[in-house]
């Protein structure tokens, strides 16, 4: 195990596809000196992405660092749950279409909370790329994206630049700006939009949600991630009360909101949603687990995208 991590820093460091263990290839003594630091590194626990500063998510590489939490192979099913919600909300052919309260000569309206290093809403945006590269009918989308702490919201803006070739951009099909803030408190408007348009339609999030007295029991490799980035209160449920407080303000009537969290929450997350007047429903996650969710003021609503999501995922 520890040759297989060694070959894949080297593969790293060397930007070769194969690297074998008895291969000619010399190492210079940069490189040499950039593996012993790494090796220390992990040595103290961190995990091997986040030494790297390099973590694939969803088939694209993202700069990382020890401020943002390292991307996980399970959160790609947020993504793709995000992805079937924007997809239904402009799929007229199937009768499928999510009523939008904003006009349909306006984009979608989309918000993160807690962008991190940008793996949802930038994924989301290459994804509307492609989308719109091979269909005549494009969708539009404004994106907006928060993150309470300013260097991972340099992460992301790296991370865009690497992907997308920008920091935020205003075009035809899409909208992305990054933006400092605590949640929902302090979100600036971009005055891009006339008086009346004021709220989101999706709103999504992969928030902290982990209890204080669960920290200790944590992996050594997840307590060296951002604790700020994974604890919230003593039952865990903290950063989505803050959210559920504020959500009247920010979110349409018919839209939809969703997330990740702990998999020992699904009760508390679904009488906190519901004392807000919101119906929910759960996602499992590749564990087989409680994982994801979605939640809207509709039971229809709901109900017709939790079967979609089910056909895409399950």
């Amino acid at each position: 195990e520890l040759d297989t991590e060694i070959s894949i820093i080297l593969e790293h460091l060397l930007k070769a596809r194969t690297l074998r263990r008895n291969s000619e290839q010399e190492v210079s003594s940069e490189t040499s000196r950039v593996l012993s630091r790494i090796l220390k590194m992990r040595g103290k626990g961190y995990s091997l992405r986040s030494v790297l500063k390099v973590a694939p998510f969803y088939n694209n590489d993202f700069h990382t660092s020890v401020h943002n939490l390292t991307p996980r192979r399970d959160t790609e099913k947020l993504h793709e749950i995000i992805i079937t919600l924007v997809k239904m909300s402009f799929n007229k052919k199937n009768g499928s279409t999510l009523p939008l309260e904003n006009s349909s000569s306006y984009p979608l309206r989309c918000l993160e909370i807690g962008i991190g290093s940008g793996i949802l809403s930038l994924s989301l945006l290459l994804e509307i790329q492609k989308f719109n590269l091979h269909n005549i009918r494009k969708l539009s989308l404004a994106l907006d994206a928060t993150d309470i702490d300013s260097r991972a919201i340099k992460v992301a803006k790296k991370n865009s630049l690497a992907l997308l070739n920008y920091e935020s951009v205003f075009s035809d099909n899409a909208i992305f700006t990054l933006k400092s803030s605590d949640y929902f408190f302090n979100i600036i408007e971009a005055n891009i939009y006339p008086v009346e348009i004021k709220k989101y339609d999706l709103i999504f999030s992969n928030p902290p949600y982990i209890r204080e007295d669960e920290f200790e029991k944590l992996a050594v490799e997840v307590k060296m991630e951002p604790r700020v980035a994974l604890i919230s209160g003593k039952d865990g449920l903290d950063v989505y009360r803050g959210i559920v407080e504020k959500i009247d303000n920010y979110l349409n009537v018919t839209g939809f909101f969703a997330g990740e969290f702990n998999p020992l929450h699904s009760l508390g997350l679904t009488k906190l949603w519901n004392s807000a007047g919101f119906e929910v429903k759960i996602i499992k996650g590749l564990g087989g687990e409680d994982r994801f969710f979605i939640a809207n003021r509709d039971h229809k609503l709901l109900q017709k995208a939790y079967e979609a999501i089910a056909k895409l995922i399950y």
